[in-house]
Order: structure tokens, then C-alpha cells, then sequence
């Protein structure tokens, strides 16, 4: 069995999970190893798409070492989508994906281009 590191805290999961679940849009933020950033979502359809507000996540980038993307879907599994699969693969920064529906998520890395399914 191949050991994958994950490089996201447990109370971070934790915290995505339960902010999700309270919400019907699509959350989404960075984080590193130290800390978690929830940021707007700007997309036209909160509830099936996120979009991050470039100024917003400029600032994070500007200060901190992003070590992942997360996002919400309310409905759906944690599958990447198309556009997901194309953001990570473009910034090249992990995505972590939270199903409200089926409360798991799915990590992508796009150096390994591995995706790990879970529940906390």
C-alpha cells in the first residue's frame, strides 16, 4: 500500500465539513499547513460553481505558501468537474473537494495527478 500525505489538519476538515454542510452554496477558501482562508465566492452560480475573487486570493498568495485549494458541492459527489480538473492542473495547487451529499471528500494533486477519496 503506497502512504500518501494529505497536508491538510484534521480540525481543518473538520471546519470545511461543517460549514458546508450549513450552507447551500458552494464554500470555497486556501490553506496551508498553519492556517485556512475562507474566500468569496464570486461565480454567477454559488450553487454549482465556485469561483474565487482573484483580488482576494492575490492577497493570500501575496503573503502566504498556498498549499491547497478547497471548495464545496452541495449536490453532487466529490468528483473534480472538468473546470475543477482544469483549475488545479493550471495553478498547480492541490484541490480538496467536500460532498455535502455524501459528507467525504476527494484530494487531487496535480504533480501526481492521484486523487484520494475520504471521510473524516
Amino acid at each position: 500500500m503506497k502512504h500518501t500525505d494529505i497536508p491538510v489538519k484534521l480540525n481543518f476538515l473538520k471546519l470545511i465539513s461543517r460549514l458546508s454542510l450549513a450552507d447551500t452554496r458552494e464554500i470555497c477558501g486556501v490553506g496551508n499547513g498553519s492556517s485556512l482562508f475562507f474566500l468569496k465566492n464570486v461565480a454567477q452560480d454559488v450553487k454549482n460553481t465556485f469561483l474565487i475573487d482573484p483580488n482576494d486570493y492575490f492577497k493570500i498568495f501575496n503573503q502566504y505558501n498556498i498549499g491547497f485549494c478547497f471548495h464545496s458541492h452541495p449536490v453532487g459527489a466529490a468528483v473534480l468537474s472538468v473546470p475543477d480538473r482544469k483549475l488545479c492542473e493550471n495553478s498547480l495547487v492541490p484541490f480538496l473537494v467536500f460532498s455535502v451529499c455524501d459528507e467525504n471528500f476527494a484530494f487531487h494533486d496535480p504533480h501526481t495527478e492521484e486523487t484520494i477519496y475520504f471521510s473524516i
